[in-house]
């Protein structure tokens, strides 16, 4: 499945996305402060780390399904990497063909492209430092592990010629585009077969125990759990379209459809693709709907773009601060790429690999701080 629902909006705020692409080829590492692992879980339904990580960062974040974004540090990429404007010919040919050796090439700086636009990354090279390859999948493909079809690639690339910087959109885009990616790649191991990716098995599926590190971790291929199944152990999850919630007054979690634009709606409960778990306007109330656009209230501290943030004062969504203007120290209203500087109260660049830090928050996004120094992610290895 070339799509599969991250990068980085909440899974369950807007629930189970479909898939978008071939399992991490590339991919940016997240501050575990705006992550959550919980997979379809009630927390990762309407999580405030997801809501969280949307705004400080990974706008994209729990958009999917735990293959494409369970886990920030998976998901914020598949949806850019099909963003596509260079993946693709410009004249939207669809018979175009992407060798799977050259897919992580053309995808690197299509997604660093958007990351620029929706003000994640100053340039190229900021990006480029804040990206790992993961070549898991090339490998796949070339061991018959993975089936890879470079038409259907180029095809899914295409629809994301115009993705934008919202959370909604980003969702409702990996939905709508499911069926033209879903061929892009397909798994070829069957049920009960050793695997260390969901893309290898053809359920989608690679159950396996939490993985805390880019250690190989290997798994067992399952099928989803289908509507009213039990979801509870790890591991198990939902087939697509259904979200994972815990029974009222039990233990037990069960596999349910997901609530439609306008449904009352409870912490815990999962919308369709576009739509989120969030309190109405002037109520107290939380219904299935967007998150509030630019100069729309925000009751609860979120807003759909990327480039936003909920202003405090006014309680509504304002474009974020750019580098060299004066902001508010603990407000996190600069741009993603920028955070206040304590000293001067303006918005100053996060540091590069090789900058001096006292915490990741010092760094850009993807980088993180260690030994007061920036540190750029490593490749990570291949589990064969």
């Amino acid at each position: 499945m070339l799509l599969s629902p991250s990068s980085p909006i909440p899974q369950g705020l807007r629930g189970e996305v479909a898939p978008v692409l071939p399992v991490t080829v590339i991919a940016w590492r997240t501050p575990s402060s705006l992550v959550t692992e919980q997979p379809q879980r009630e927390g990762a339904s309407v999580s405030r780390h997801c809501f969280e990580a949307a705004q400080n960062g990974a706008p994209f974040a729990c958009t999917g399904a735990k293959r494409f974004n369970g886990v920030m540090k998976r998901i914020v990429v598949l949806g850019w990497m099909l963003a596509c404007m260079m993946a693709c010919g410009g004249d939207g040919d669809t018979k175009d063909f992407i060798p799977i050796d050259d897919l992580a090439a053309r995808s690197l700086e299509t997604i660093c492209r958007h990351g620029i636009a929706c003000d994640q990354y100053p340039d190229l090279a900021a990006c480029d430092d804040a990206t790992y390859f993961k070549t898991q999948l090339l490998a796949d493909v070339h061991a018959g592990k993975v089936v890879y079809d470079g038409h259907a690639a180029a095809a899914c690339l295409h629809l994301y010629e115009d993705f934008g910087c919202t959370s909604s959109e980003v969702a409702r885009t990996l939905s709508d585009s499911r069926s033209s990616c879903d061929d892009a790649t397909k798994g070829a191991l069957a049920s009960g077969a050793t695997c260390a990716e969901d893309d290898e098995c053809l359920s989608g599926n690679c159950v396996k125990a939490s993985c805390e590190t880019h250690a190989c971790c290997l798994g067992i291929c399952m099928n989803k759990v289908g509507l009213g199944g039990d979801c509870s152990a790890s591991g198990f999850r939902c087939e697509n379209g259904l979200s994972c919630k815990r029974a009222v007054g039990t233990t037990t979690y069960t596999c349910v459809v997901l609530l439609p634009v306008g449904q009352p709606c409870a912490s815990g409960d999962a919308c369709v693709a576009g739509a989120f778990c969030v309190t109405d306007p002037g109520s107290t109330t939380k219904s299935c709907r967007a998150l509030p656009g630019t100069g729309a209230p925000c009751p609860d501290g979120l807003c759909d773009d990327a480039r936003d943030f909920c202003d405090s004062a006014t309680k509504s969504c304002v474009r974020r601060i750019p580098v060299g203007h004066a902001c508010v120290v603990g407000r996190n209203d600069c741009v993603l790429y920028a955070r206040c500087d304590s000293v001067t109260t303006t918005c100053i660049e996060r540091g590069r690999a090789g900058a001096a830090c006292t915490a990741t928050g010092d760094c850009l996004l993807g980088v993180s701080c260690e030994g007061g120094s920036c540190v750029a992610p490593s490749d990570i290895p291949l589990c064969l």
